[in-house]
């Protein structure tokens, strides 16, 4: 066993393991096995390429090895290294760009002509590593094991039974909620920036909608926000509202997919269909968005391609570096999602159905980048990367258009009335000057019922009752109004 850790270049490929594992295992309840397999898959064919291209220049197996151990490892744990350096006063100018890359680029150079240079095989670092990496694989897999079969969830929330049973003699129409990403509300524009949306909200208002002007999201943030939007209830467990982090959103994300809403609306004969960018229970989503830590991600976020992507990512989209088809691909994701979604919820509308459906459609506009001017002008690559007041402004005039054609689709093509709710889940998270946040949370609001009773839906109402409204209006319910209220949460 000795000889074989010191003469075969075990560590480039027990590195992808253990990171995965080690990944998974800190994230064990939120990612799919089935995305684990991918990841080992993906990992290891890119850790033997490199491999064989070390081999070509090495000639020796062990130092191939090592320096693909070496090129993985600065790979895997460059994020780590950059969190590090910021967590510490007297390091933290270092793990800027400028001088965090130059650093690990020499360090890989040095590593090179070392490994070129020297006549001797690196038998006793190639035994070491192994050797570590195994016992750390091992800890992983024993915690693993030992890890309760269910999740003790640290963010919940509990607000009611999705079991609770409807009028049956009520009526049961198709519910559309339709979700724009960070869409203000026009008391808010009117405010903060002087911007008259007055038209947008009569045109809504002579097609029978009720416009809930004082409206609020519970959080600024739209993981949160919809967590507690589709639970009808506060979050009760975030450990630092001042440092969310990617668990913290992976714990919405599960308390979206597993959401009382869709549940409760299940029991009483509703179909779910999901037309958004997250995984519904049975539902999953249609498209990938790379803004939401989800699934493996949790594990890769990290890695040196996709902290630089995420930070740096600009130099991809602009300019004379710009690369064509991975700017297509990851700028205009958001396009192509609101696109699509825009056109499955006007082919829903048509549709005979066999019971009630809740089509619940989630688009990331006017949420930059702003792809569209208020003519319908499309914008340039290089302006998406700016996020200025007026551009937001100019979108939100864009998507009014957009909202209304939507409206008008349903409202004429759907067999029986429906029920159609077209809110914002948090407002304009733009500073208007002042520290105060209230804007973040002032979103667009607007209800329409085929019987127009809005009693119901008091002017100051905030996401946590939305539903409690609207099922108490229609179902006959008698769910208990929470107090409305707003938190402010800001990223680790």
């Amino acid at each position: 066993m000795n000889g074989i850790l010191r003469k075969f270049p075990l560590p480039f490929l027990i590195l992808p393991l253990f990171f995965i594992l080690h990944g998974w295992k800190e994230n064990y309840y939120y990612i799919y096995f089935h995305d684990i397999g991918i990841l080992v898959l993906t990992f290891m064919a890119a850790a033997l390429v490199i491999f064989v291209i070390c081999l070509l220049v090495f000639k020796q197996k062990v130092k191939a090895g090592i320096y693909t151990f070496i090129l993985l490892a600065t790979f895997f744990f460059f994020g780590a290294i950059q969190d590090f350096l910021k967590t510490h006063s007297f390091t933290k100018e270092f793990s800027r760009y400028k001088y965090l890359l130059p650093a690990i680029f020499l360090i890989l150079l040095l590593s090179f002509f070392w490994l070129k240079k020297t006549k001797k095989s690196p038998g006793g670092l190639n035994y070491f590593l192994s050797v570590l990496l195994l016992l750390y694989m091992a800890a992983d897999m024993i915690l693993l094991i030992f890890l309760p079969a269910e999740k003790k969830q640290k963010i919940s929330a509990s607000g009611f039974s999705s079991l609770s049973t409807a009028c049956t003699t009520c009526p049961h129409p198709d519910i559309y909620f339709l979700l724009f990403d960070e869409y203000a509300s026009s008391p808010a524009l009117k405010q903060s920036w002087n911007f008259d949306n007055s038209g947008f909200d009569s045109a809504l208002t002579k097609r029978g909608f009720h416009l809930i002007s004082g409206s609020r999201s519970n959080y600024n943030f739209t993981s949160f926000s919809m967590a507690s939007i589709l639970n009808m209830s506060y979050l009760s467990g975030i450990s630092n509202v001042n440092a969310c982090s990617i668990e913290d959103y992976a714990m919405c994300n599960d308390l979206i997919l597993n959401n009382g809403v869709t549940g409760y609306l299940m029991n009483n004969g509703y179909k779910i269909i999901n037309y958004s960018i997250f995984d519904l229970k049975g539902e999953p989503s249609l498209v990938h968005q790379s803004f939401l830590p989800l699934k493996a991600r949790l594990i890769t976020e990290q890695t040196l391609f996709n902290r630089i992507k995420k930070d740096l990512g600009y130099i991809l989209f602009t300019g004379k570096f710009r690369i064509k088809w991975l700017s297509d691909q990851l700028i205009y994701q958001s396009l192509h999602n609101n696109n699509l979604f825009l056109q499955k919820v006007k082919e829903e509308a048509g549709k005979k159905k066999d019971k009630p459906e809740f089509i619940y459609a989630h688009y990331y506009m006017p949420h930059p980048p702003y792809y569209f001017d208020s003519s319908g002008n499309e914008m340039n690559v290089q302006s998406l990367r700016i996020e200025t007041t007026s551009q937001y402004l100019q979108y939100v005039s864009y998507t009014n258009r957009l909202i209304l054609q939507l409206s008008d689709s349903i409202l004429k093509n759907s067999i029986s009335p429906p029920v159609i709710i077209i809110m914002g889940d948090h407002g304009f998270r733009k500073s208007n000057g002042t520290t105060d946040h209230t804007s973040f949370f002032r979103n667009m609001n607007a209800v329409y019922l085929p019987d127009k009773k809005y009693k119901g839906f008091y002017d100051s109402l905030s996401g946590v009752n939305q539903f409690r409204v609207l099922f108490n209006t229609l179902f006959h319910q008698s769910f208990p109004l929470l107090k409305d209220a707003t938190i402010f949460l800001t990223d680790q």
